[in-house]
């Protein structure tokens, strides 16, 4: 049980919570159109990631082998598709390719600079530790 709530729990409630963002009829807005474009495109591009990270640790948790990466992706981009076409039923709200297009890269992005970021860490771990000179 512990397992289901700590690693299964966080994807599924994020999920609810970009559904219920998308569920909204209008949004704020920003009066610098500009502005406001940037902060609802990077709001997507960071839940997207956030989104992509959590299933890569659920599933992780279960099947701990890397392969398991695109699985992740492929439910961030499903996820997109259909938040995208649920959008589409929310009087004031309208579906475009550009909002899963920035939530697919968001995604990525995230799962690539993971993969950077652990073979980084893969390679301190196993250097071999460079001999302090002393003066």
């Amino acid at each position: 049980m512990r397992n289901l709530l700590f690693y299964w729990a966080p994807p599924i409630l994020w999920m609810g919570l970009i559904f219920y963002g998308s569920a909204q009829p209008t949004l704020p807005s920003l009066s610098d159109s500009f502005l406001d474009l940037l902060v609802k495109n990077g709001a997507h591009f960071v839940e997207y990631a956030v989104l992509a990270l959590l299933w890569y640790r659920a599933i992780y948790s279960r099947f701990p082998h890397p392969i398991i990466q695109p699985l992740a992706f492929v439910i961030v981009v499903l996820y997109a598709l259909s938040d995208e076409f649920h959008q589409s039923f929310v009087p004031g709200r309208s579906a475009t390719w550009q909002d899963v297009a920035i939530d697919v890269i968001g995604g990525a992005c995230a799962l690539l600079a993971w993969n950077a970021l652990h073979h980084w860490w893969i390679r301190k771990r196993s250097a071999p530790e460079s001999p302090v000179k002393e003066s």
